[in-house]
């Protein structure tokens, strides 16, 4: 699922290839390398558009994302 994000267009025009490929290999993403969810358990944010906001609205964004996932097995 990351490589479809990181290879994504959005991704692609965003940032050079050097820094997709540092950013990829930063991250350690055991479950999601082994794992390819389908279309319906995928959370894709792509777009056009930028969110643009103070880096609190950025930090509820990721919080609101993270408590989502630690709760999925609640949502079902």
């Amino acid at each position: 699922m990351l490589e479809e994000h990181l290879n994504s267009h959005a991704f692609q025009t965003s940032f050079s290839k050097a820094r997709l490929k540092k950013y990829k290999k930063s991250m350690h993403l055991p479950v999601m390398d082994k794992i390819r969810p389908s279309r319906k358990e995928m959370l894709s944010i792509e777009g056009k558009t930028a969110f643009l906001g103070p880096k609190k609205d950025m930090d509820d964004i990721i919080e609101a994302i993270v408590k989502v996932t630690k709760n999925t097995d609640s949502l079902a």
